[in-house]
């Protein structure tokens, strides 16, 4: 019989969405799965859909928070249950503003047994703010990649990418001493899943389009930048470092910190474009202070030297630098 999967999606004022989205969980090709509806308190009338979901499918199980407290905490109440109950094998997170195709599941969980892998890592189709249910072709051809997870945990250009919860599916062993960080207001999953990654061995890496990223205006990732957001983005990568400090990781606690310097740079050039001085110079003493470990860094090109010694002296440059970057990625 095929291994039980979990797939644990938070909920919280996405009444336009939900339902395209436990349709497209509930409609799996793999049929062992038991999904984690957990309400973190709506405003909104999630709760008595999801509850009428729970009632017309047994493998949908319904969670109502006591108050209000984030997504982080609504995954752990799901990871904390499905660790007292020890009979799921694999784990999915799911955000209840997106949804995936009917073989999700069913081809990540073959990546894994395939490939001998402990995480399996496909791509997203990014759609538009619409509760309608788009869907694309697939490839006929896809590219499949084994690869050692230290590898990602020493590539700086892929820390966005793997530290995303959702298009993944994990072996449920190693969230066993792993939770999700509470008190992020953003960027709680970028802030964890480099733990897990580092519990495991192999990632199996597909370029296949099975999840469908709904680029929602008030998704996190897009809201206005708050000197709160800012702190718990740099917060991440301080907590990151200190990670691979206790366990005696030199070269990762290196790379960890060259993603604080760019966490840095990225938060200043962001405050420069909002016009928010006050965090700006806020940001621009801590950048003073730790910038010459970057700039000496062995695991730094001389071009991202170039850019720290920038960042210092001429911020400027950098911005002109993000403003083509940015408009090369809306042409593509």
């Amino acid at each position: 019989m095929d291994e039980k999967v979990g797939i644990i999606v938070p909920v919280y004022n996405a009444e336009k969405y939900i339902n395209r989205c436990v349709e497209s969980l509930v409609g799996q090709t793999y049929q062992n799965i038991e999904i984690w509806l957990v309400n973190d308190c709506s405003q909104d009338g999630c709760g008595e859909i999801c509850q009428k979901w729970s009632q017309k499918d047994c493998r949908i199980r319904y969670i109502m928070q006591e108050k209000n407290s984030g997504a982080g905490k609504a995954r752990n109440t799901a990871l904390d249950l499905i660790a007292k109950e020890n009979t799921t094998a694999y784990i999915a997170f799911v955000d209840s503003d997106d949804y995936v195709d009917a073989e999700y599941i069913q081809y990540m969980y073959q990546l894994l047994k395939e490939n001998d892998g402990q995480i399996a890592w496909i791509q997203a189709h990014h759609v538009p703010d619409t509760a309608e249910r788009l869907e694309f072709p697939k490839k006929e051809k896809t590219t499949v990649k084994v690869e050692a997870t230290r590898d990602y945990l020493m590539n700086e250009k892929m820390r966005i990418e793997y530290g995303l919860l959702w298009g993944k599916l994990y072996q449920a062993d190693l969230w066993k001493q792993v939770r999700i960080g509470e008190d992020y207001c953003c960027n709680e999953d970028i802030a964890t899943t480099y733990k897990v990654f580092y519990n495991a061995k192999q990632v199996v890496v597909s370029d296949r389009k099975l999840y469908y990223y709904c680029c929602s205006a008030d998704s996190c990732t897009r809201r206005k930048n708050t000197e709160k957001r800012t702190m718990d983005i740099l917060r991440s990568s301080l907590e990151r470092t200190e990670y691979f400090t206790e366990r005696k990781e030199p070269e990762l606690v290196e790379m960890a910190y060259i993603a604080y310097l760019n966490d840095i740079l990225a938060e200043m050039v962001k405050c420069k474009r909002d016009k928010d001085r006050k965090l700006y110079r806020k940001l621009k003493g801590i950048y003073k202070q730790n910038y010459k470990r970057g700039a000496k860094s062995q695991y730094v090109t001389a071009k991202q030297r170039k850019k720290y010694v920038l960042g210092r002296y001429f911020i400027g440059v950098i911005m002109l630098n993000d403003r083509i970057k940015r408009r090369k990625e809306n042409v593509e």
